[in-house]
């Protein structure tokens, strides 16, 4: 911009254009358009190579596989050991173990999914916890019946209420 345009006085022999100056990189500017910049050199070997977000295709490149039901079955069969103490509950939790140990070893038989360690570990501890619990269960209720009718017994002999407690108290020695 010249003084004129600011406001200033202009020197004596110079002209004032009303025209603006041209734009960098216009013909006749004197500017001429440099090329792009080279390519980022590629990663030093054993590197692991970029690929596109979501673009799986690329060679040597897959989804990652992952085995939901049998990390489920590992923890359901974790949480059902203590489970077994009250029979059903443990019983029941150990049989969905069962069950997604066995979907999950059929994801990794498939080649959809990996961890079959894992998977493998769930059906096992779903199959010894529901074996406890069927056990415990069973000893359970045999050893109730065998207090409840040796307490019929004792009332039956015509002993006292607090005597027959007394007499097959567990604690008592």
């Amino acid at each position: 911009m010249g003084a004129a345009a600011r406001g200033g006085p202009v020197p004596e022999g110079a002209s004032v254009s009303a025209e603006p100056p041209a734009p960098t990189g216009a013909p006749g500017s004197g500017w001429t358009p440099q090329a792009p910049p080279p390519p980022a050199p590629a990663p030093p070997p054993g590197w692991p190579q970029q690929h596109p977000p979501g673009d799986w295709s690329a060679p040597g490149w897959s989804p990652p596989r992952r085995n939901g039901p049998g990390i489920a079955s590992f923890f359901l069969g974790l949480l059902a050991l203590p489970a077994v103490l009250f029979v059903v509950p443990g019983v029941l939790i150990g049989a969905l173990a069962v069950a997604l140990g066995l979907i999950g070893l059929g994801r990794v038989k498939r080649h959809e999914a990996d961890a079959s360690g894992v998977a493998t570990t769930g059906l096992i501890l779903g199959i010894v916890a529901v074996v406890l619990g069927i056990v415990w269960g069973v000893f359970t209720t045999i050893g109730a019946n065998r207090a409840q009718e040796d307490y019929d017994a004792c009332r039956r002999a015509g002993i006292d209420k607090a005597q027959c407690v007394d007499e097959f108290d567990p604690a008592d020695p």
